[in-house]
């Protein structure tokens, strides 16, 4: 049996629209550390899609403060689209790192960037190529009414202010904004399109997994305790005393004499463990106690405690029934994900990853002139 459910639009944007982080590799910044830029190891380098736009690189002439670096897919990459999103941090680290160091730590920051940068434009090639044209009129559509919505919501219906308030929140104007929100749903449908029908989860799937995380869904019953512990003769005195007068333990236990009165004895919310003390006396005494009883004086060197077991909670508990369906979103948008990772690693390529090593080298270089302390030039 397959499912076929919605895949959460916070799941699918988190895994289309990520940034470099998706790509934890630091294997870029060791190949620019060394001299003749070799590969890290000998695993072969992943399967290459077919007929992908190249990354050209810029000639060394022409790269200015805020000139460019190289181009994906026809479309120019600007230092500056490297270096805005990066500012605080490469400023923070130039100002606390020596020069070395830093330029080091900046190679790495740097190259994971434009990993992502490059995986995110080649993705969004795929996904336009792969639209009809009934399609495409259907997104114009669908993006005109998007426009108004976000005149709207920026501007109170002011496409100048709109714009304006746009640019003091985000740094980008309207349109920018409203490019980004097409790439966006031209990825999402894309992916779905293509990994959708590879999704898999049966019940069978469901219920081993709900079995092995029996624990997370239907936990064991707590118990709610109370403790008085009297550090002295005179308070153990006093807490028996009013123990024998009938007061309710929760009284006694915001006594003074009690030790915990600060929390009215009560030090945990909730236990779920069958041993909770440190003390074996405390534990077998615990174990022996019904709900709404406390126990006899428990004496620990010079102290004398009581516990209260105030009552058991069994409530919390889900059963298979209760949770199907958000296991089976889990095991969906886990599958997704995975799906979409192995598909991203296909999109960089071997004479790709070299591009990016050469345009990292550019923008080290630059970023060494503008960020690393002078001091110790």
């Amino acid at each position: 049996m397959r499912y076929h459910r919605h895949i959460s639009a916070a799941a699918l944007l988190a895994i289309t629209l990520t940034s470099a982080g998706c790509f934890q590799s630091n294997f870029l910044a060791d190949r620019i550390r060394q001299q003749n830029v070799q590969r890290m190891d000998d695993r072969p380098p992943p399967p290459t899609v077919p007929d992908q736009p190249r990354v050209e690189l810029a000639d060394d002439a022409i790269l200015a403060v805020d000139g460019m670096v190289g181009k994906i897919n026809g479309r120019p990459i600007y230092t500056r689209q490297v270096f805005d999103p990066l500012e605080e941090q490469l400023r923070a680290r130039g100002q606390s790192m020596q020069r070395p160091a830093f330029r080091a730590e900046v190679a790495e920051i740097i190259a994971l960037h434009l990993r992502g940068v490059v995986t995110r434009e080649k993705l969004l090639a795929e996904a336009r190529r792969d639209l009809n044209e009934r399609e495409l009129q259907y997104l114009a559509g669908m993006m005109e009414k998007r426009r108004e919505e976000e005149v709207r919501k920026w501007g109170e219906g002011s496409p100048v202010v709109a714009d304006k308030r746009l640019r003091e929140s985000t740094g980008k104007g309207m349109e920018t904004h409203l490019e980004d929100i097409r790439s966006q749903l031209i990825v999402q449908r894309y992916l779905l399109r293509k990994f959708r029908p590879e999704i898999n989860v049966t019940r069978k799937t469901v219920e081993r997994y709900y079995e092995r995380n029996k624990d997370r869904y239907s936990p064991p019953p707590g118990k709610v305790v109370r403790v008085v512990r009297a550090q002295n003769a005179s308070d153990a005195q006093r807490i028996e005393k009013m123990l024998q007068e009938g007061k309710p333990f929760e009284e006694i236990a915001s006594d003074r004499a009690n030790f915990f009165s600060r929390r009215q004895g009560l030090i945990s919310e909730k236990f779920t463990e069958p041993e909770p003390f440190a003390q074996p006396q405390l534990n077998q005494a615990l174990a022996s106690l019904e709900q709404a009883r406390w126990s006899d004086r428990i004496a620990l060197g010079n102290e004398a405690w009581w516990l209260y077991l105030e009552r058991i909670d069994d409530s919390g508990g889900k059963t298979l029934e209760d949770v199907q369906l958000q296991i089976e979103k889990e095991l969906v948008d886990a599958q997704f994900a995975l799906l979409v990772d192995r598909y991203r690693l296909t999109l960089i390529d071997e004479k790709t990853r070299d591009d990016i090593v050469k345009m990292t080298e550019l923008l080290v270089e630059m970023a060494m002139n503008r960020y690393a302390m002078v001091a110790s030039r």
